[in-house]
């Protein structure tokens, strides 16, 4: 049996330590289960965002253009 081992030189010289099958497995599972959870939190926004008052609307606003100005 043939496994995918990577093993990465890091820029201070270092190594680190080989990746095995069952670590790709890890990191899938984690990146599938954070893009869940941004998805949930997008839906749980829209759907706020779609019932709330004008006051807390004007005031998620203000606080979504705060956000974009600090970029």
């Amino acid at each position: 049996m043939v496994e995918n081992n990577i093993i990465i030189k890091l820029k201070n010289g270092g190594i680190m330590p080989e990746l095995k099958e069952d670590h790709f497995e890890v990191i899938d599972s984690n990146k599938a289960k954070v893009y869940q959870e941004q998805k949930e939190m997008r839906e749980e926004s829209i759907e706020y965002i779609g019932s709330c008052s004008i006051f807390d609307l004007q005031e998620v606003y203000k606080l979504i253009k705060r956000l974009k100005d600090r970029k």
